[in-house]
C-alpha cells in the first residue's frame, strides 16, 4: 500500500528502466520547410517528461508529471490527491553538451503542463488533476528553483496554460486572464481514452482577476463541446480581434484542441 504521509513508496531497484526519456532541441526557421536536429537532453532528473518551458535554447524547465511509469501505484497517481511525488526539474546543457539539471519544484500531484505568464520570469505549472495552477517565478536564486506565489483552483482537470493579454484594454474592460483547457468529465479519459471514436468532453476556460474579492479569480466558461468537435482538450489559446471589426464589442478567437483530437476548434468567444 502507499504511505499516508505521502511521501514516495520504494520502487524495486530490480526493475529495468521503462523507458529512455529525453528532449530532442530542433532549429526550425518560421515558414522554412526543413528542420535542423541541434541536440539531445537527457538526464536521470528527467524521467517522465511532459512540457517544456524555454528559457534560452540551452536552458529550460520541464515537468514530470508521474514518478511511476506503469503498473498499480501509476494508477494511483491519478486517483490519489496526496501522490504529491512528481516535480518540474531545470536543466541546462554546456557547449560540450554536458547536461546539468536539479529540482525546482517538488512534492507536486501530477504537474502537466507549463506555460509563460504574465511576465518573463513567470511560470504556470498546472496539476492537470488535481484541477489547479500553480503560479511562481524561476530564475530567482542560483538553484534555479521556482517560487510560487499563488495558487488558482479549477472547477475541472486542466492542462496546458497560456495567458492572455489584452491589447485592447484602453477600450473597456481588461480581459486579460489565464486561458486554460479542461475535461467535462475526467472519468471519461480513463474510461474510452484508448478508442478512436471516443468522445471527451472539452471546456475552455479564463481565469480574470476577480471583482468582488482582492487576490482571487474569476473563472468564466468560454466554450463547451461534448467531445464531437473536439475530444480531451489540452491546450487553448486566445487571439484578439480588434473591436472596431466588431461593431465595438470585445471579442477574440479561442482555439482548443486535444492530445488525440483529430480537429481543433476556432471559435469567436465575447470577452466582455
Amino acid at each position: 500500500m502507499y504511505p499516508r504521509d505521502g511521501s514516495i513508496p520504494e520502487s524495486d531497484p530490480g526493475t529495468a528502466p521503462k523507458a529512455a526519456s529525453r528532449i530532442e532541441v530542433f532549429h526550425h526557421t518560421i515558414g522554412g520547410g526543413s528542420v535542423k536536429h541541434i541536440r539531445t537532453i537527457a538526464h536521470p532528473l528527467i524521467k517522465t517528461p511532459n512540457d517544456i518551458f524555454a528559457v534560452s535554447p540551452s536552458e529550460l524547465y520541464v515537468t514530470n508529471d508521474h514518478y511511476y511509469y506503469d503498473g498499480y501505484m501509476r494508477h494511483i497517481e491519478d486517483a490519489w490527491p496526496g501522490a504529491k511525488w512528481s516535480n518540474v526539474i531545470w536543466a541546462s546543457v554546456s557547449e560540450d553538451g554536458k547536461v546539468a539539471a536539479s529540482v525546482a519544484l517538488d512534492k507536486l500531484y501530477n504537474p502537466n503542463g507549463v506555460g509563460h505568464g504574465r511576465s518573463a520570469d513567470e511560470i504556470l505549472v498546472t496539476s492537470a488533476v488535481g484541477g489547479y495552477m500553480h503560479v511562481g517565478k524561476v530564475g530567482s536564486s542560483d538553484a534555479k528553483t521556482i517560487d510560487v506565489t499563488e495558487i488558482i483552483d479549477l472547477y475541472t482537470t486542466t492542462d496546458n496554460p497560456s495567458y492572455y493579454s489584452d491589447p485592447f484594454a484602453s477600450t473597456g474592460e481588461d480581459a486579460s486572464g489565464f486561458v486554460l483547457p479542461g475535461l467535462t468529465r475526467a472519468l471519461d479519459l480513463s474510461r474510452i481514452g484508448h478508442f478512436p471514436q471516443g468522445k471527451e468532453g472539452s471546456m475552455a476556460w479564463l481565469a480574470t482577476p476577480s471583482k468582488n474579492v482582492t487576490g482571487d479569480w474569476d473563472k468564466r466558461l468560454l466554450w463547451e463541446d461534448d467531445g464531437s468537435i473536439v475530444r480531451n482538450a489540452a491546450t487553448t489559446l486566445l487571439v484578439p480581434i480588434d473591436p472596431k471589426k466588431e461593431d465595438g464589442k470585445k471579442k477574440a478567437w479561442l482555439y482548443v484542441t486535444g492530445f488525440s483530437s483529430e480537429n481543433m476548434a476556432a471559435v469567436k468567444v465575447d470577452l466582455s
